[in-house]
């Protein structure tokens, strides 16, 4: 897992979905640079609580390793003490082997995230 701890009490300023399959994140550190994170070859997004003020805990970045189930059971509106289905299983292993991305937005204040996409980049 990458953290990108350089958000760390920085700001969630708003998100862009208006080109298909793809979200931008507008992010700003603690230095007050802004930031735009892309999410590419968008599969799935959830965003709740988002607020007039949002301070980001931290944006942790999955790929190549297992990722965390309960996270992707709540992206996908799936209760995760059930049996998983066949849909969700393929999304877990995409991501486990590199195929996939899944990106977590915490908050300490404010709006959370969790995308699943190809790729992410951080336009600074």
């Amino acid at each position: 897992m990458k953290c990108m701890s350089e958000f760390h009490d920085g700001y969630f300023m708003g998100i862009d979905l208006r080109q298909e399959g793809v979200a931008q994140l507008f992010l700003r550190d603690l230095d007050g640079h802004d930031f735009c994170l892309f999410l590419r070859d968008l599969k799935r997004l959830i965003c709740d609580e988002f607020r007039e003020g949002n301070i980001i805990l931290d944006i942790q970045v999955f790929c190549g390793e297992e990722p965390p189930i309960d996270t992707l059971a709540w992206l996908y509106s799936v209760d995760s003490t059930d049996e998983l289905p066949t849909y969700l299983l393929e999304q877990i292993g995409k991501i486990a082997s590199g195929a996939m991305t899944l990106v977590l937005l915490s908050a300490s204040y404010g709006g959370v995230l969790a995308a699943v996409c190809e790729t992410c980049e951080l336009d600074r």
